[in-house]
């Protein structure tokens, strides 16, 4: 099955169409089904399959984390989840080659220290496996990028131009955080924390807010109590502070999120200047 063209002008967009898709992902299905492993599906098609100690509330929270991240896009993808007492292990199906690219590589170590938290934190035992699941690239990803000597560096002199996405986490206070994905900036993100504090959502309390921007969108995500979606009064207020912090993230109108504690979308809404 041939991958569909990528979106022009996004590096990290790209790498999804280096995912393995449909038969691929059930061969990793089949994989991990034998080792007793699970699946949660996100969105329609693409798949978390988990095993070992990895529980399906942290299964769903990765699907939902790579979903934000723009790498699921509802096209097949398989991505694979084992948790031990001493690793955790994310393994990507992708096609042959991509192993041996260093901004390749680079954009999926990116990914995996922004989806991180919803797996228990770093360090992560990154993995890319080619069709049939052998595994052709093996790494440790920590907070900072490593420095490994026996990776044989490129054969030209000019370094891979950096990925047009990112994604991270800022910290508020000592607790609070935006994780910011897409085309989202730090410097953006530590604005809309800033905001979020000086409106009093932010009180250095543990609340996280997801911060996603590609070209045509910007997406602001709240994670809140179960059934704050389902209350009008609330759901308003939301939309006030989301007008008021617009302007550190470029302006209105911005998709508002409603997610619960798994990261799953209740509440999706525009939110204009009026």
């Amino acid at each position: 099955m041939a991958p569909p063209a990528a979106p022009k002008n996004s590096s990290l967009r790209n790498i999804v169409v280096l995912a393995l898709v449909a038969a691929a992902g059930y061969g990793g299905y089949y994989y991990y089904q034998n080792q007793n492993g699970k699946t949660v599906t996100i969105g329609t098609k693409d798949q978390i399959i988990y095993s070992g100690s990895a529980t399906k509330d942290q299964a769903t929270a990765l699907g939902n984390a790579l979903k934000a991240a723009g790498y699921l896009q509802d096209r097949g993808v398989s991505v694979l989840l084992k948790k031990s007492s001493s690793s955790t292990v994310i393994g990507y199906v992708v096609q042959d080659g991509v192993w041996e690219k260093p901004d390749m590589v680079t954009d999926f170590e990116i990914i995996t220290r922004g989806v991180a938290p919803t797996v228990g934190g770093l360090p992560i035992d990154m993995q890319l496996m080619n069709s049939t699941e052998v595994v052709e690239k093996d790494e440790v990803v920590t907070a900072q990028a490593d420095t490994n000597t026996n990776t044989t560096p490129p054969q030209n002199q000019n370094p891979p131009p950096p990925a047009a996405d990112t994604t991270g986490t800022v910290t508020i206070g000592t607790k609070d955080q935006i994780i910011y994905s897409g085309q989202a900036t730090q410097e953006q993100a530590t604005a809309l924390g800033n905001a979020l504090k000086q409106a009093g959502y932010f009180q250095d309390r543990g609340v996280t807010v997801l911060l996603n921007k590609n070209a045509n969108t910007t997406i602001i995500s709240y994670v809140v109590q179960d059934g704050v979606w389902n209350r009008t009064d609330m759901v308003n207020d939301f939309e006030i502070i989301t007008r008021g912090v617009a302007s550190t993230v470029g302006g209105l109108p911005i998709d508002m999120r409603l997610i619960n504690s798994t990261e799953v979308v209740e509440k999706d809404e525009v939110v204009n200047a009026q």
